[in-house]
């Protein structure tokens, strides 16, 4: 455990590091010496017994000595949480790039107040004689030293804006970041208060970087996500398309980043993607079936079978039919998903399907045309649930959606089995498919009708597959 003691090293870090922060300034000194502060009450309210790890309480205690009591564990405990905190944002302000700063400008100040208010909250909880100056005495310091950093901050840009010519280049951006640039000074513009000298900077600067880059800013600014928003860490996760990386979004929320292996290189392929996008976000029913992962899944479908489903098959109709309404959602709304399929129908904890990994169609055509036809990149990829029709080439569609959505109703009736799974090689799979193969009718599947539906919808013509509408009205009714 982590003693008192240990914690002074770590302020005398902390005080060398304040100097060399330009950002903040004020803020971040005073984050410096309340934790200081806060050192020094507890220090006084618990007296060290002996060098190392055991303390035990003085005067303050009322115990005479002895061992630390659970709530003084809790305090140093909690204390040495708080600097921890401390020391990561003083960090971070220390290495801040000038775009980071003005991106997340705000977010930075309420981490700040954040921290302030934990450590006050925390000082509150020493046992000591209280004194009705200390509240309003912070409140007054916090609020000065605000003014005094937007007062340093305001002659900062009124320094830059000498010289306007030069505003590309105190941003310290390469030449490949000036559009991404642009949009996230656009976005940043909203939350800038008017008649400011960084207000006008970032006019300036906005203005520079749409000229020299030729960029003409996105509509759909509020749904796109600029490099200096989120923090990308390793990938947790890989596939045919992509790989999905941990990041943390606007310095608070932890999220999940899927980054394209092959990027998006013609403009036409830019604009088809952005234009799915644009769907996207409208794409958020309010009911439990909502089809983005906006709650935490504790399986996908395809485990969830395996796991469930042979003592409630029922189970898998009802998910099935969530699925199928989630589909004609997104079918209504003009957005293919592409890569339906088990593993992307995620069940939330409170037991409902969840659609993942949809709106990327134009993406996922690309990267397999560049691919050399290669439908996938091992056994288990995409290429079981693709249709017939897209192993010729064809355009992906509400029909291969179809499709799809039949072949993993086959994983869910063999509770989580891989469709074809005895076709080691892909070259031999796709000539099946082409050919009319599909798996075999399962034992559990003892419903003649139920089977022929699905007949219908993996059939070898797409014009004989039904919409999603028809799917969702025959498991209804199921």
């Amino acid at each position: 455990m982590e003693t008192l003691q240990n914690q002074a090293s770590r302020l005398q870090e902390l005080q060398s590091l304040v100097p060399l922060i330009q950002h903040k300034q004020n803020g971040c000194r005073r984050l410096y010496t309340r934790s200081r502060e806060v050192y020094d009450q507890l220090k006084g309210f618990i007296m060290p017994t002996r060098s190392g790890d055991s303390l035990s309480m003085g005067s303050g205690s009322g115990s005479g000595g002895g061992a630390l009591s659970y709530e003084v564990v809790l305090l140093v405990q909690d204390y040495v949480s708080n600097l921890d905190k401390v020391t990561a944002y003083l960090k971070k302000m220390q290495n801040i790039s000038f775009m980071k700063r003005i991106v997340a400008a705000i977010l930075l100040d309420t981490d700040l107040d954040l921290l302030l208010d934990e450590l006050a909250t925390l000082q509150n909880r020493i046992p000591h004689t209280p004194n009705p100056d200390d509240a309003a005495r912070r409140l007054l310091e916090d609020a000065q030293d605000r003014a005094a950093d937007q007062q340093q901050t305001e002659g900062f840009f009124k320094t830059l804006l000498r010289d306007q010519s030069q505003a590309i280049k105190a941003l310290e951006l390469n030449q490949g970041q000036y559009t991404e640039a642009a949009e996230a000074l656009q976005k940043t513009l909203n939350t800038v208060q008017e008649g400011t000298a960084q207000k006008q900077f970032l006019e300036v600067a906005t203005a520079q970087l749409q000229r020299v880059s030729g960029a003409v800013l996105s509509d759909i600014s509020d749904v796109t996500v600029t490099s200096w928003e989120v923090d990308i860490g390793e990938p947790i996760a890989s596939g045919a398309f992509g790989e999905v990386c941990v990041g943390v979004w606007l310095n608070h929320t932890k999220v999940a980043v899927k980054r394209l292996l092959t990027p998006c290189e013609t403009e036409k392929v830019k604009k088809a993607f952005m234009k799915e996008v644009k769907f996207a976000p409208p794409v958020r029913p309010t009911s439990p079936r909502s089809m983005c992962e906006r709650t935490k899944a504790i399986y996908d479908l395809s485990v969830y079978a395996e796991r469930n489903f042979e003592q409630n098959p029922q189970e898998g109709t009802r998910l099935l039919y969530e699925a199928s309404q989630g589909m004609n959602y997104l079918h209504t709304h003009q957005v293919i998903h592409g890569d339906f399929k088990g593993v992307n129908v995620l069940i939330n904890e409170s037991g409902h399907a969840q659609i993942s990994d949809f709106g990327f169609a134009t993406v996922r055509a690309y990267v397999t045309q560049r691919s050399s036809g290669k439908a996938t990149d091992d056994g288990t990829g995409t290429l079981r649930w693709m249709s017939p029709e897209l192993l010729d080439g064809a355009p992906l569609s509400t029909a291969s959606d179809v499709y799809a959505f039949a072949i993993t109703w086959w994983e869910v009736l063999t509770q989580g089995e891989l469709p074809y799974v005895n076709v080691s090689s892909n070259m031999i799979l796709m000539e099946l498919i082409k050919k009319g193969k599909r798996p075999s009718r399962p034992d559990q599947c003892t419903s003649d009708e139920i089977w022929a539906f699905i007949e219908r919808c993996w059939n070898q013509d797409s014009g004989v597959r039904p919409s999603f509408a028809v799917v969702a009205g025959f498991l209804k009714k199921e």
